[in-house]
């Protein structure tokens, strides 16, 4: 009959910042659309328990979220980096090419490995799954068959990518000052045409601009 009148308390075994990081793993659509990720902050101040618990659960989840590869990365064990490895096989692209950056900065994977990665991957990624992640990188990692597979999307890619693929060649190929350089908007735009012989003019117009064969690109296997 006490109990029932005055409850004891319970006690949380967990620390604020283990509880304010399990809040910041509830996307919602602001999270979602801003591209906010979990809070690493709060994660860096874990003990030791805490972390391994939420090791767990992340990899529980088998990556289903860029936010999950960003969180395995900053913590780094043993078994958060086969985790991330495993991503490398991701059918989820913003995660596939999210644990390819992630595990290149860490110097765990090698340029022939993140190339195989975007070779792999550019000709399928649209704007909601891994476009943005994939073309950082491969602005970062402009090998020629990078810029083989990017030259191929500004004619074969779906409609997400062909323009942005334009944009970051003129790029790569030091046409234009960034890697969507607005003065050359109109060109790209271009490349959203639906009529293909449209964009095939176009094609041609960017490797005589950049002075590459268009059968280079045009050849590439997908």
């Amino acid at each position: 009959m006490l109990k029932r009148l005055f409850p004891q308390k319970t006690t949380n075994p967990f620390s604020p910042a283990f509880d304010k990081f399990i809040q910041s793993m509830k996307i919602g659509y602001e999270e979602w659309h801003d591209g906010i990720g979990y809070d690493l902050q709060a994660l860096n101040q874990l003990n030791q328990e805490e972390l391994e618990q939420i090791e767990t659960i992340l990899i529980s989840r088998n990556n289903q979220d860029w936010r999950d590869v960003d969180t395995l990365a900053e913590i780094l064990s043993e078994k958060a980096i086969e985790s991330l490895k495993s991503a490398l096989n991701s059918g989820n692209y913003e995660v596939r090419i999210r644990a390819t950056q992630k595990l290149a900065q860490k110097g765990i994977i090698d340029e022939k490995e993140i190339e195989t990665v975007l070779v792999e991957t550019i000709p399928f990624v649209s704007i909601f799954n891994g476009q943005t992640f994939a073309l950082r990188l491969a602005e970062e990692y402009p090998t020629p068959a990078v810029k083989r597979i990017l030259l191929w999307a500004t004619l074969y890619g779906n409609d997400d990518i062909r323009v942005h693929a334009a944009a970051l060649i003129y790029y790569l190929y030091n046409i234009a000052a960034s890697s969507f350089d607005l003065d050359y908007r109109s060109f790209y735009l271009r490349f959203g045409d639906v009529d293909f012989s449209n964009r095939k003019l176009a094609y041609d117009e960017l490797c005589n601009k950049i002075q590459v064969d268009p059968s280079w690109a045009i050849g590439a296997s997908v």
